[in-house]
């Protein structure tokens, strides 16, 4: 498997938020969105190639560690993923899939928590639309949440044809938007407050970023 870097954290994201956590970031993906904190895992040129045992044994350095996130990059492009997830969870760990959504489950996976950020038309990422009926195919498979970035207000209309689109097979409360990270902390302040109230307006569920809160942008946490 290509693998742009493990490291053990605590997961900053999602309904797992301050959860411990090791993280299998795999290299190569197959979006290139501007807003994206972790460029460093779109290629896979400077990745180092790793086995499903290597990794395994990397993981096992961390014992006190229940959790583990297979994130990217894009870990769906990644053939040994099937694999990595029905090993990780025999040795007894959660097993989290971090995806764009954009590309349907490997047969074979094995997932606790599929988190899905599919991306939003109004955000201009140039990414495909979200597709629903991929996202169902996740949404299927059990545990779940919806991870969306956006700047507010503007993303509303999208957003609500989105959970109409999914319905039922959205839990509920598992629709969380995430404010857009900005360079301009005055920008960066008004996004989160346009975002905690389209939260506010809709009952979605605010998410924020923890470990750039605790850790910055710098990689391995």
């Amino acid at each position: 498997m290509h693998i742009s870097e493990i490291f053990y954290s605590l997961q900053g994201e999602g309904v797992l938020t301050g959860v411990p956590s090791v993280f299998i970031r795999t290299a190569g993906c197959n979006l290139s969105c501007p807003w994206c904190d972790t460029r460093h895992a779109w290629s896979r040129e400077d990745a180092a190639v790793w086995s499903v045992d290597k990794l395994l044994d990397a993981v096992a350095r961390w014992p006190q560690a229940r959790h583990c996130v297979v994130t990217g990059g894009e870990p769906t492009l990644q053939p040994e993923l099937p694999e990595l997830t029905r090993r990780l969870h025999a040795a007894g760990l959660h097993v989290t899939i971090e995806t764009n959504a954009t590309r349907l489950p490997p047969d074979g996976l094995v997932c606790d928590l599929a988190s899905l950020s599919p991306k939003l038309m109004a955000a201009g990422s140039g990414a495909p639309p979200p597709d629903p009926d991929v996202l169902r195919a996740w949404l299927w498979r059990g545990e779940h949440q919806l991870k969306l970035v956006c700047s507010g207000p503007g993303e509303r209309r999208e957003i609500l044809a989105l959970q109409e689109a999914l319905g039922a097979d959205l839990a509920p409360g598992r629709l969380l938007l995430m404010p857009l990270t900005l360079s301009d902390p005055d920008a960066s302040r008004r996004c989160r407050e346009a975002v905690a109230q389209l939260c506010l307006e809709h009952g979605f569920r605010y998410a924020t970023r923890l470990h750039l809160d605790l850790f910055g942008g710098r990689r391995g946490a």
